[in-house]
């Protein structure tokens, strides 16, 4: 982005921070003639969320922006929904995300990426959503096409949503789920209907409505 956009919406947000607004929607899109104007994504600011200062926002969305997370960042303690779409995430950085929003309810990530050197080496493409002490009680991931692997650890979790590639979940620490809906767009060697005919009982004791998509699908015997 363009330094006189970015001076621009970093002072936007801190009138928005210093407002005390509750609910931030940003999205940094800039087309020109169907084409982007600029390659290099916003950076979030959040040096303007320290000093006690954001403890009013309760919900926030990204859209095309990055996150440099510091350890200890306290700006997000009311936090209760996040929702990031097309940015590139980490293991770290959703880690370190959970750790500084322990009120956090809601977690959605739409067509989202792996940053820096994630997603490359062994255990690749690997997302952990892990948090005993969270809230969470609504997970969504939407055509995340790099993740190969999800693992679940959140107690509280009452709403889990899944849809792109089928791929291996390791979901033994939701026992609270009631709904879940998995809407798989290839079959990645049937991985998807051996999940569902063999583990998804035992990972969603509790649930009561569940709703499963296949777009296309084969198996290998």
């Amino acid at each position: 982005m363009e330094d006189r956009y970015v001076n621009l919406v970093d002072k936007l947000v801190s009138i928005a921070v210093c407002r005390g607004v509750e609910d931030l929607n940003l999205t940094t899109s800039f087309y020109y003639d169907g084409q982007r104007r600029s390659t290099t994504p916003y950076e979030f600011p959040l040096s303007l969320f320290t000093d006690g200062k954001g403890l009013s926002l309760t919900e926030l969305k990204l859209c095309e922006c990055t996150l440099n997370i510091p350890i200890g960042l306290d700006g997000f303690k009311s936090l209760v929904k996040l929702s990031l779409t097309r940015m590139p995430i980490s293991e770290d950085m959703i880690h370190t995300l959970f750790e500084n929003c322990l009120k956090l309810e809601c977690f959605h990530l739409n067509h989202c990426w792996g940053a820096n050197h994630l997603f490359a080496g062994p255990g690749a493409n690997h997302l952990k959503i892990a948090s005993h002490d969270l809230q969470l009680r609504d997970i969504m991931v939407n055509s995340c096409e790099q993740i190969t692997h999800m693992e679940l650890v959140a107690p509280k979790l009452h709403q889990f949503r899944y849809r792109g590639p089928s791929i291996s979940m390791m979901l033994g620490s939701v026992p609270s789920i009631e709904h879940a809906c998995l809407h798989y767009e290839d079959s990645r060697d049937g991985e998807s209907v051996k999940y569902i005919l063999g583990k998804l009982s035992q990972d969603f004791p509790l649930l009561t409505s569940l709703s499963i998509d296949f777009d296309t699908y084969e198996l290998k015997v």
